[in-house]
C-alpha cells in the first residue's frame, strides 16, 4: 500500500508500510475545504505528487513508456528499470509547479482565483513512436482510477502549433480516484499528465525554453 505521513514541519514522508491516522484525518479535513489559498493547494500537492509518480510508473510499464534522465543524456525505458533498479536513480521525475509561476498564472489567466490551477501536480511520459503513445492513452482511458477531465491533442493535424510556439504533446487534466487519494481527501485535486514523442522532446533545449517563457510572457499567460 502507498501511504504518507506528515511531519511536524509540514513536509511529507513517503512510507510504503504504515500510516499516521491523525495526520491522514487532518490532511483530509484540510483538503475537503473549498480551495481558497495556495497553501491549501500545495499541502495537497505534496502528497498527490507521490501518488502521481506511482501511477505513471504503472502506465509506463503497460505501454513501453520512458522517462527523461536527470543528467540530460537521454531517456530511460521503465521496463529496463524494472530489471535494473539502479537506473531509477537517473530518472528526472516531475516536480510540483513553482509558487512563482503559479502566482503568475493565477493573476494573468484566472483573475486571482487560485482554485482554477490544474497543473501544480504534473508528470510526463515519453515514447519512441505514436503507436506506443496511443497505447498509453488507451490504458489511461481504461484505468478506473483515472478520471479524464480535459484533453489537448497538440499532435492533431488541425492544431495550430503557433499557439504553443511549435510545442506539441498530448496534454491531459485528470483526477486520481484511488484508495489513497480518497483517504487523504485528494480525489478532487486536478493534475496534469503529458505524453510526448521522444523525437519532439529532444528538440527542447534550455535556450528554447527561455524563448518560450518570453513568448508566454508577451502573451500574458
Amino acid at each position: 500500500d502507498l501511504s504518507n505521513t506528515l511531519t511536524t514541519d509540514g513536509s511529507v514522508n513517503y512510507d510504503r508500510n504504515g500510516t499516521s491516522g491523525l495526520s491522514l484525518v487532518n490532511l483530509a479535513n484540510e483538503a475537503m475545504r473549498p480551495i481558497k489559498s495556495l497553501d491549501q493547494i500545495y499541502n495537497q500537492a505534496e502528497v498527490l505528487q507521490l501518488v502521481m509518480k506511482h501511477k505513471v510508473q504503472e502506465l509506463a510499464r503497460a505501454s513501453n513508456g520512458h522517462f527523461q534522465s536527470n543528467d540530460g543524456s537521454g531517456f530511460i525505458k521503465w521496463r529496463d528499470v524494472m530489471s535494473n533498479r539502479a537506473l531509477e536513480e537517473r530518472i528526472k521525475w516531475g516536480r510540483i509547479k513553482s509558487p512563482g509561476r503559479a502566482i503568475e498564472k493565477i493573476l494573468r489567466s484566472y483573475g486571482g482565483d487560485c482554485s482554477r490551477l490544474c497543473d501544480v501536480v504534473r508528470e510526463s511520459l515519453y515514447f519512441e513512436n505514436i503507436t506506443d503513445l496511443m497505447s498509453c492513452f488507451q490504458v489511461i482511458k481504461d484505468d478506473f482510477e483515472i478520471e479524464l477531465l480535459r484533453i489537448k491533442n497538440r499532435y492533431d493535424e488541425s492544431y495550430d502549433s503557433k499557439a504553443s510556439a511549435g510545442y506539441r504533446d498530448l496534454n491531459m487534466n485528470l483526477r486520481l480516484r484511488t484508495v489513497v487519494t480518497s483517504a487523504f481527501g485528494l480525489d478532487e485535486h486536478v493534475a496534469e499528465m503529458q505524453l510526448l514523442l521522444i523525437d519532439f522532446a529532444k528538440l527542447k533545449t534550455s535556450a528554447g525554453h527561455r524563448r518560450y517563457v518570453e513568448f508566454r510572457n508577451q502573451r500574458a499567460e
